[in-house]
């Protein structure tokens, strides 16, 4: 009867939180509220000029995020409803589905009542590691950016660069970019400003991934993950960052679901069929699935059952349908390995015994 997950709150960027310009979604917040705090506390009085004004909400509660920190040191359950659909606002307010202050009402009666649906908050934890990994991420599309650009810019004088090496911060591009800077006056002055900044972004991701591994070093969970092949620190912090509670989920193969690693499916009528992933949930978990698995077929080379199911899948359906299905494959197993305690096994006779 209800959306069960917001695309909005799937897809938002963890660093940036949601602000709570939705009139919809104020009334259920406030009246959670409003149940645990007496008419002597000195918030009581806001979250009422609120409730009566959700226009103000944002000027008076700030971010989502905020509220949601509030309420988990208050000792309050919050419990988010999703917007319902036409039907359910209809019966409560007896009014088409509009944004109007009926409709914040009766949505205030369903948050009262408790008819609508739980949905898992992430923790404070998950979130700064989220932010960890965003940053780290963008960091290195800055870097390329700007090597990109240099190699465009010095390839129309007939300067081509070399591939640029790993080592001491990837100083063999601004090295390269020196030595070209000696022939030209402007592209001395070139180097002069892109050399600092291309220093200044390689240690920042170095420091970041820095601390990505002393994290997944002192997490047992994440230890145990990165036992799957092709499973590294940003696969597995990554991971528990997105999923954060695995009770969530009844069964492993849920996971694949939420990540938006499974077939679309279209009925009607006598019409059946499955179309491209549904790309639902977050894009960067998807993505670092997507690259152990490609890591797990390419580059892994101790086989294990479930390498040898993914190279047959190859063989059949080609690689980027069978790097897709192996990381929807690798997402259960690592559910699996969080909600039973164990490793990878890398034989059947492991995982019989």
């Amino acid at each position: 009867m209800f959306d069960r997950v917001s695309s909005r709150a799937l897809t938002a960027d963890p660093v940036a939180p949601v602000a709570l310009h939705d009139r919809w979604l104020v009334p259920v917040l406030i009246a959670q509220v409003l149940g645990q705090l007496g008419a002597k506390h000195p918030l009581h009085q806001r979250l009422l000029q609120v409730l009566q004004k959700p226009a103000v909400a944002q000027q008076v509660l700030g971010p989502l995020a905020a509220l949601q920190q509030f309420i988990e040191h208050a000792l309050v359950d919050l419990l988010l409803c999703h917007r319902p659909r036409c039907p359910v606002v209809s019966a409560w307010t007896g009014t088409p589905y509009t944004e109007n202050p009926t409709l914040s009402e009766g949505l205030a009666h369903l948050a009262r009542t408790g008819w609508y649906t739980q949905v898992h908050i992430r923790s404070e934890a998950a979130d700064k590691l989220r932010t960890l990994i965003g940053a780290r991420d963008r960091l290195i599309k800055l870097r390329i950016d700007l090597e990109s650009h240099v190699r465009g810019v010095l390839k129309t004088f007939g300067i081509r660069l070399e591939p640029v090496k790993t080592a001491k911060h990837r100083a063999n591009f601004r090295e390269q970019l020196e030595a070209a800077g000696e022939s030209d006056p402007m592209l001395g002055l070139l180097a002069e400003c892109f050399a600092p900044a291309h220093r200044t972004l390689c240690v920042a991701t170095k420091a970041i991934e820095d601390e990505l591994h002393a994290i997944a070093k002192e997490s047992a969970l994440a230890r145990r993950l990165m036992t799957v092949p092709g499973v590294g620190v940003l696969v597995a912090l990554g991971f528990i960052a997105t999923i954060d509670d695995a009770s969530r989920f009844k069964k492993s193969s849920d996971v694949g679901a939420f990540l938006g690693l499974t077939p679309r499916r279209y009925q009607s009528g006598e019409t059946d069929r499955s179309g491209r992933i549904s790309k639902c949930g977050s894009g960067p978990m998807r993505t670092l699935l997507f690259e152990a698995a490609t890591s797990l077929i390419s580059h892994v080379r101790r086989f294990s059952p479930l390498k040898s199911w993914a190279v047959r899948l190859v063989a059949r359906r080609g690689y980027k349908k069978a790097a897709v299905a192996t990381a929807r494959k690798i997402a259960v197993i690592l559910h699996c390995i969080w909600t039973d305690g164990t490793e990878f096994e890398w034989t059947s006779k492991e995982a019989k015994a």
